[in-house]
Formats: C-alpha cells, structure tokens, sequence
C-alpha cells in the first residue's frame, strides 16, 4: 500500500481534529505495517490486522461493524481527502439537517504520483433526493453519488456492503442508506480518487449492467423498456470511455510532461 500514508496525512490534515482512526489491514503482503507504525503514537489512531485475507467487501463491512461513533468515512489507502475543510464541512451541514444521510462533493481524479488527471463535477448540488440519484445512477451506468465524505451512522440501518455487487457495491449502499432521503453535495473538490497501474478492481467494468439490473429489482427501482435500452446505450459509452481513459493513463499521459516542455 505505498499510498496509505498520504490518506492518513490527508486525515491528520483535517481542520476537525476531534476523529477517531481505525485502519484496518487485510492481511497486506507489503510494508503497510511498517509505514503506519510512525501515526501510532497519535493515541487518535489504530492499527488492526484481520487474522485472514476476508475479501474486499467483507472488510467494508468490518468496518462498518467497527464504526461507533454518530458519524463516520471509509477511506480506500489509496484515496485521500483533497481538502481541509472536508470533515468540518461535511459535520456542519449533517448536524444541521437531520433529513441528510451523508454528504458528498465534486471528485479530484488523481493518478500514481499524486498529480491531477481530471475533476469529476456532479451536476445535482447542495441538498439532492438520494431516491432521484439511484434511478439515474442505474440507468446511466454510473455511481452519480460519488464517495461520501461523511456518513450518519444511523442511516446504515443494518445495511451492508453486498459481495453480490462486487463493482457495483458503493452503489448499492449509497442507494440503501439514502432510500427516502437526501444527502448534500458540496460544490468543491472535497476527495481524491486514485487511479494507477495495480487498481485493477476500478478497470474491470463488464458486469456493471447487470449488476444494476440485480440493484434495481433490490430496491424495487422500476425500469421502463426506454430505461433498459438507455442502459445498454449508456453501458456501451461507459465502457469505451474507460477504455480510453485507461489507453490515456497508461500509455500517453506519461509522456506529456516532456511533449509540454518542447
């Protein structure tokens, strides 16, 4: 995990300082341990190691279990909060409207070396109808909520992340934890997602449909003959823009800087 410590020194960054740190490591084959062990003087801060590798999802879920607190973010090591502001912000607007279950914000697109590729900018901002944002999410092929910067701990309700929905899982969550009602979506970068060569999990996108199709009948998302067919369409311009995306990162992006210097 040679990105955790810029996650946690994202954290350490925050202008909210009164948080609690669970990192949970899943039987990591590589220096995670050693390079987390400089934070853990910070009594803020604990290091937890699964006695066996249980799988992607299953850890989500642990920490979930884990989570004692009113409020609450899952961090992937690769990730990392891309503001200062971001949990005092976030805490602010959920203390302040019981209706909202999480909140979220515009996304940085990072890549290996920290640097810039793109800024994901949601249309819907400030207070949205979560129920509006799942339909559209699984017509469109794509996860419109984004990664919560902060999420109420007691609209999780039970909920977990299914292993069902193993590209689709953050979807399916956001749209449980939200059902019937809103989250906020602060109009700035608020976090950064990380892609790079070893993050295969984000490149492999060819069960995304039918996972939403399983989503919808989840949630008793009603689909049209329109919607599906819209889905097909839209799960064929997603899958070529990642492709191209991908094609971009790991082939050409690395030469820019010295085409930019002639």
């Amino acid at each position: 995990m040679p990105y955790i410590e810029e996650c946690i020194q994202s954290i350490l960054a925050q202008s909210f300082q009164n948080w609690r740190l669970l990192i949970l490591d899943n039987r990591s084959t590589d220096s995670t341990d050693s390079l987390c062990s400089k934070y853990l003087a910070d009594r803020r801060i604990e290091y937890i190691t699964n006695a066996t590798d249980i799988g992607m999802i299953p850890n989500f879920n642990q920490c979930l279990d884990l989570c004692d607190t009113k409020y609450y973010a899952i961090l992937s090591h690769d990730d990392m909060y891309a503001d200062a502001r971001a949990v005092e912000d976030s805490l602010t607007l959920l203390e302040n409207d019981p209706e909202l279950c999480a909140v979220y914000s515009h996304l940085n697109w990072i890549d290996g070396n920290s640097q810039t590729i793109a800024r994901k900018k949601f249309k819907t901002m400030g207070k949205v109808a979560s129920d509006t944002i799942a339909k559209t999410s699984i017509r469109t092929c794509r996860n419109l909520f984004g990664v919560p910067l902060l999420v109420r701990a007691a609209a999780v309700k039970g909920h977990k992340y299914e292993s069902a929905f193993y590209f689709t899982a953050d979807i399916d969550f956001s749209i449980a934890i939200g059902q019937g009602l809103y989250h906020y979506v602060i109009d700035r970068p608020c976090y950064a997602i990380r892609f790079h060569a070893s993050n295969t999990s984000m490149r492999d996108f060819s069960k995304t449909r039918s996972e939403l199709n399983s989503i919808a009948d989840k949630h008793r998302i009603k689909l049209s003959v329109v919607d599906s067919i819209r889905m097909r369409i839209n799960d064929w311009q997603t899958r070529a823009g990642k492709h191209l995306f991908y094609l971009y990162l790991d082939h050409f992006r690395k030469f820019m800087p010295a085409c930019q210097q002639r």
